[in-house]
């Protein structure tokens, strides 16, 4: 009998390059670059306005998917101006910023389908600002989208030229990268590029174990419960998607199930918010310093809420979105998703798993939300080791929903 992992490992490294791996792939960190070239479109617009200050709005995703992104994105947006020294207000500014996400192939030749960002500047009388398109330097190897009518209409449409593990956190999906990645390398070696989005999109492959944990497939290792009043909450799948009920005013925990012989590093988010966003520990930059939770191998994980210290944490509960963790980082758009990322790690002294050099399968070119509940006691250290990650090995998304 596996026994529980009282004390977890918090993660506090952030290592640029892993493997020859970008350690931005599989996060929300990945579409930076390109957010951070067109914040400094948007605010050569404010500057040719006299103007200093924006409201950011909603950033929306392809509604057959579910997508909960937009919550990410607007994050991202939000600091990425901030250092221009554009002031981000909530309401009143005379400009106002928004966009949607999709699914796209940047040519028709490209491997793999990407997320494409359409942006567009509006003032207080919603007439979209013509002049963004115009405003956006991209480097030789971006390319920016538009016709004549769309430069009209103010609307920037960019390819972010995202990696296939971003796409899927993006878009919502969940998505066994080690099957892909075993099929890939297997001895019936097909040439033909694997499209993983397109697949994972077309022909799901989650299942659910014993009525309530969630697997990417069969034959993967790593399983994703959510914990209502200690027990396991029943997750069912519809139209390939996983969905828990959780109604308004439940608590909840995480529990990440590793049945691999490998440590594993976990990312967690909510809403598309990490549950470290509002930890009291910071770097020097002042973001969170920690970003990662550490499972051992045969082992499992539950985290009772949002880490505040390394001995409290804030239960996570189903609320009002004025009440919401999204919310108070003045979020908002699709709401309704937690995703685990997984990728195997491991100290520095240490040899790298053996399948951890297999090439990817594909190369790359609201109902509620979650807020605050009472503080917990939850214990954890701080894993101090020098470590490596590598790549993302599965995606695990569920969408929760208050029942009727």
């Amino acid at each position: 009998m596996r026994r529980t992992c009282y004390f977890l490992l918090v993660c506090c490294f952030f290592l640029p390059r892993v493997l020859g791996d970008d350690s931005q792939i599989g996060s929300m960190e990945e579409f930076r670059e390109t957010i951070r070239i067109i914040a400094k479109g948007v605010a050569k617009v404010l500057t040719s306005r006299r103007e200093d200050a924006i409201t950011i709005g909603a950033f929306s995703g392809p509604p057959n998917l579910g997508t909960a992104a937009g919550p990410g994105l607007k994050q991202l947006f939000t600091e990425e101006l901030r250092s221009l020294n554009i002031r981000v207000a909530k309401l009143g500014t005379p400009l106002g910023l928004s966009g949607e996400y999709r699914l796209a192939r940047p040519h028709p030749n490209a491997e793999t389908t990407q997320v494409r960002l359409e942006i567009k500047l509006t003032d207080d009388s919603g007439q979209s600002v013509a002049d963004l398109a115009s405003m956006i330097e991209l480097p030789e190897f971006r390319t920016i989208v538009v016709d004549k009518g769309e430069i009209d209409k103010g609307k920037a449409i960019i390819d972010t030229f995202s990696s296939p593990e971003s796409t899927a956190l993006a878009m919502g999906l969940t998505v066994d990268f080690d099957g892909i990645y075993r099929r890939r390398n297997s001895g019936n070696f097909n040439p033909d590029p694997i499209d993983v989005i397109k697949e994972a999109t077309n022909k799901p492959t989650a299942i659910v174990l014993n009525g309530n944990e969630l697997r990417a497939s069969l034959t993967s290792a790593y399983g994703f419960q959510v914990l209502v009043n200690g027990a396991a909450r029943a997750i069912k799948i519809e139209e390939g998607r996983p969905f828990v009920a959780i109604a308004k005013g439940e608590t909840f925990k995480l529990r990440v199930n590793n049945r691999s012989p490998l440590t594993i590093s976990t990312v967690l988010t909510l809403d598309g918010i990490n549950s470290f966003a509002f930890s009291e520990i910071k770097k020097d930059d002042g973001k969170s310093k920690y970003s990662k939770w550490i499972v051992s191998p045969q082992q499992f994980a539950e985290v009772a809420g949002w880490h505040i210290n390394n001995s409290t944490a804030r239960e996570f509960r189903v609320t009002d979105f004025t009440q919401s963790a999204a919310a108070l980082l003045s979020s908002e758009g699709s709401l309704g998703t937690i995703t685990a990322v997984i990728r195997a790690t491991w100290r520095r002294s240490e040899t790298p798993p053996e399948d951890e050099f297999m090439e990817p399968g594909a190369a790359a070119g609201a109902v509620g939300a979650i807020g605050f509940g009472d503080d917990v006691v939850q214990r954890v250290n701080e894993d101090a080791q020098a470590r490596e990650f590598g790549r993302v090995r599965s995606i695990l998304t569920v969408r929760y929903e208050k029942p009727e």
